[in-house]
């Protein structure tokens, strides 16, 4: 896989996107990620899990790995249904 391909692969995990969605962005926005990433910005989610997985480990705990790292948490329902939803379970 080329460094091109690699780079829209990253950007659709950091963006929460399919390639499909990543690929339709326009070529300007696609650049500005490609400068952000230059200067670090794209997260590396592989180190991520790597580093929550070894803290859980490191800290015998038994908390869910979202709490370590917050970017699995972005997929979840947010908002007004879902601190209804924690309520009625008794979450809060």
């Amino acid at each position: 896989m080329s460094e091109p391909q690699r780079f829209m692969h990253r950007l659709a995990l950091a963006l929460g996107l399919t390639l499909s969605a990543v690929e339709a962005l326009p070529a300007a926005e696609v650049a500005a990620w490609r400068q952000f990433d230059a200067c670090g910005g794209l997260p590396d989610i592989g180190a991520q899990w790597q580093r929550a997985a070894a803290l859980v480990a490191a800290t015998g705990s038994k908390k869910p790995l979202e709490d370590f790292m917050p970017v699995l948490a972005w997929s979840k329902p947010r908002g007004p249904d879902a601190l209804l939803a924690k309520l009625k379970a008794g979450q809060i």
